[in-house]
């Protein structure tokens, strides 16, 4: 797997709901400040940033996106299907940096 190479799709209704009010309040004139709380709940929820710019471009809130690899690795494990619901504190994928995997000595 590469850094940004898509993992999954996600649905998430409190995520959805953060995107929305971020959007109403980029619609704001004048209140630029007023996008900060919402944009910050975002990146609370591990947004990536990607989908706060399309948000921004775009004007719309998606019902998914795509969540990406954080870096170069393998997947260890996946422990997700698809359509499969998860709650927060799921551990959906284990992912072993591959500079971590070159540091293993064979005894």
């Amino acid at each position: 797997m590469r850094k940004d190479q898509p993992l999954l799709r996600l649905y998430s209704p409190a995520i959805a709901s953060a995107a929305a009010e971020y959007l109403s309040t980029l619609t704001l004139k004048g209140e630029p400040s007023a996008a900060r709380g919402p944009r910050q709940r975002l990146l609370n929820y591990a947004v990536p940033p990607s989908l706060l710019a399309e948000i921004e471009r775009t004007r719309q809130v998606p019902l998914t996106f795509t969540w990406s690899a954080p870096r170069d690795g393998i997947v260890l494990e996946r422990n997700v299907a698809d359509g499969q619901r998860v709650m927060p504190g799921d551990v959906l994928f284990r992912i072993a940096i591959i500079r971590d995997l070159g540091k293993c000595r064979c005894l």
